[in-house]
């Protein structure tokens, strides 16, 4: 064997564990993200909350989230992945161990502030670290395969799993757990974890001021035919999470009767129609040769689901829960939107501009979540109405917060995966 085999040999088995540590670091991060609708029964049920307090406590980690974008893409640059990983997983953790212990909505809004903080970067991180291990043609095919493999095993484990532990053992004890998992997990990435390869350099470029940084940073923001995509970005994340992460749970719970269990298996069909519905995502823009109309053929398809939802009282369970899987299927269109972000900015400012792009989505997480929590505990049982009421008018408040950004979007110029055609 060559000493250039031997490296080779070395860089792709140093990859492939880097990967594994960092993708088990990623499911624990997506339990928290998608436990909304399973955490809302049992915040309801074990410390009183009412939906307006739900809302606030599920939706503020997504705005703690949010508000450390920017922040970790300058540290990351200064300091590298591995180090940030490091201490912003000991947040993570120390938020889990408050939210599992907190008794009060104040306590419980401190700890998702804590795991959104510390959790924020974590997409970053596995994607600098695929660029600096995995050779350059396979670098896309890395991170895809990481993030998609990840975020569906962390989103089914949101569901029934936590269901029935939350069931079984309590809060307390469930996210006790889980947060000394997630300290074991950032110990190990503290000791095998390395940002380049041995005798690499940095192949990131190099590092710039924080003012060079803002400037980039400002170039995308005022960049006006990025505004259509930001509008869009507003609901990459925002309507999922705020429907199959927080009031599809309470809504087949109280509506159509599920128990905790129940509720938590049509929770993960869910979560299961959103991961197929990532790879369904993937080949359209080259097969229909348009990024704008694959987005916005998606958010139709969400539209429409959530108006029969909003529209039709008395739904059936399987009629219910189809058009649930129908929308969520429809949502992840983000990597689409991505790319479409990318035709409108040179390679030097890409990662600023999917960076202010995910901050969007992920600050209007909050927002609706908020809004829609209002609506639920205002409406229901209004005038005689069941809880029911309160329900559709959510849903049909997300669907009208996708027609806005929608019909901004539609002003947007299309980018063509091959624009020759």
């Amino acid at each position: 064997m060559t000493v250039g085999a031997s490296q080779s040999q070395g860089r792709g088995s140093g990859l492939l564990a880097i990967m594994a540590l960092m993708g088990t670091y990623f499911v624990l991060v997506q339990i928290n993200r998608s436990a909304g609708g399973v955490l809302a029964n049992t915040l309801s049920t074990t410390r009183g909350l009412d939906p307006t307090e739900i809302a606030t406590v599920i939706g503020v980690m997504f705005l703690a989230a949010a508000a450390f974008q920017i922040p970790f893409g300058l540290v990351y640059d200064r300091y590298g992945p591995r180090l940030v990983v490091i201490v912003s997983g000991v947040i993570g953790a120390a938020g889990m161990a408050v939210f599992a212990c907190a008794e009060t909505t104040t306590g419980l809004t401190v700890g998702r502030i804590l795991i959104g903080a510390g959790h924020g970067g974590v997409i970053t991180a596995i994607i600098l670290l695929a660029i600096n291990w995995a050779p350059p043609d396979r670098v896309a095919q890395v991170t895809a395969i990481v993030i998609a493999a990840s975020g569906s095993l962390g989103g089914i484990l949101a569901t029934a799993p936590l269901a029935i532990a939350l069931e079984a053992t309590g809060l307390c004890i469930s996210f006790g757990a889980l947060a000394g998992v997630s300290l074991l997990v950032t110990g190990l990435i503290a000791v095998m974890v390395r940002d380049h390869p041995p005798g690499a350099t940095n192949s990131l470029g190099r590092h710039e001021s924080l003012i060079e940084s803002l400037r980039g940073l400002w170039s995308v923001v005022t960049n006006r035919r990025m505004w259509p995509i930001f509008a869009m970005a507003t609901c990459f994340s925002a309507p999922f999470s705020t429907i199959g992460g927080l009031w599809a749970g309470p809504y087949l719970h109280h509506v159509h009767g599920l128990n905790e269990a129940d509720t938590g298996l049509g929770l993960g069909a869910l979560m299961l129609a959103f991961y197929v519905g990532t790879a369904l995502y993937g080949p359209l823009d080259r097969l229909f040769n348009t990024r704008k109309w694959v987005v916005l053929g998606g958010v139709v398809i969400m539209i429409v689901s959530l108006l029969v939802l909003a529209i039709v009282p008395g739904l059936g369970l399987w009629s219910a829960l189809g058009l649930l899987v129908v929308f969520s299927a429809s949502a992840p269109f983000f990597f689409t939107l991505s790319a479409h972000c990318r035709g409108f900015v040179e390679d030097s400012r890409a990662g600023r501009a999917i960076t202010f792009v995910s901050m969007m989505g992920i600050a209007t997480i909050f927002a609706l979540q908020w809004f829609t929590g209002l609506i639920v505990e205002t409406l229901q049982g209004v005038d005689g109405e069941g809880p029911e009421f309160g329900y559709r008018m959510a849903f049909a408040s997300v669907a009208a917060f996708l027609g806005l950004a929608g019909a901004v979007y539609l002003t947007a110029q299309d980018v063509k995966p091959n624009p020759a055609t």
